[in-house]
């Protein structure tokens, strides 16, 4: 498994295990307000990254996961208290999981919650909260269609050469 298939594996394991949430994803870096307004269009939703790892001791390498549980979409005095009521449940579930993921060799450990919400965070409508958890894992190398699909994004201005014609083509080898 790589890191992403494990945050694709936590986000779907989450939104099956724990009743209330509509979506959830799994997200590639730092989570914020911005993310939250563009990402989260079904809600309430969990996207879950990873910070980092480190090789432990017996070869395997413990991962540091975040888990954004988002509100949105609700009156004001309701969204906080959904997001807590989902993060109750995320933390009464996640103890001891491991994620139907045969490449997890330990639970869930130093797991932390932390709330987000604020007067920042109710201006863009959402409340947030983070949960934090360690866990080792195992890491193989996995084959291309399993990795997140990749997008070339390219610019240009084309002018007329001295024809008026403008024929231009551009060759890209995606396997060189």
């Amino acid at each position: 498994m790589s890191i992403w298939t494990f945050c694709e594996s936590v986000a779907a394991e989450t939104v099956a295990g724990v009743a209330g949430f509509e979506s959830g994803a799994a997200f590639g870096g730092e989570f914020d307000l911005t993310e939250a307004r563009r990402q989260s269009f079904q809600t309430p939703a969990v996207f879950v990254t990873c910070e980092g790892t480190e090789r432990t001791a017996d070869g395997y390498h413990r991962a540091a996961m975040v888990m954004i549980v988002v509100a949105k979409s609700r009156p004001q005095n309701e969204r906080a208290v959904a997001a807590m009521a989902l993060v109750s449940k995320v933390l009464a579930w996640i103890d001891g999981q491991s994620f139907q993921d045969g490449q997890v060799k330990a639970a869930p450990a130093n797991i932390r919650s932390r709330n987000l919400y604020g007067a920042k965070a109710d201006q863009h409508g959402v409340a947030l909260w983070a949960i934090t958890w360690e866990t080792d894992l195992e890491l193989v190398n996995e084959e291309p269609d399993e990795l997140p699909p990749a997008e070339i994004v390219a610019e240009w201005d084309l002018a007329p050469d001295a024809d008026g014609d403008i024929e231009k083509t551009d060759e890209i080898d995606l396997n060189p």
